[in-house]
């Protein structure tokens, strides 16, 4: 298994560090992955603010469009109901 030696910077085998060099060897490798973790956050909400932007656009969009075509249906269906019952009672005109 392979540690990283802080004072070389090197990744060497564990059976050549003593325990105090194996434990901050430990602690720096987490330490780098931890600040990675941190970078790659920081660039995930970026992403997901930007994205959020476009899918709310969408959303939007699409929320029109489903009341747009809600309100075309329920004409449809009043208009095949009319048709369907024929013509309607007509004022006379005298």
């Amino acid at each position: 298994m392979l540690i990283l030696d802080t004072a070389s910077g090197a990744w060497v085998p564990a059976e050549h560090l003593d325990v105090d060099v194996r434990a901050s060897g430990h602690k720096a490798a987490l330490e780098e992955r931890r600040s990675t973790v941190a970078r790659e956050a920081a660039c995930a909400v970026r992403v997901e603010k930007k994205l959020g932007v476009v899918l709310g656009g969408y959303v939007a969009c699409a929320d029109e469009l489903g009341r747009r075509l809600g309100t075309a249906v329920a004409a449809i269906r009043l208009r095949a109901t009319e048709l369907a019952t024929g013509p309607g009672r007509r004022p006379s005109r005298r």
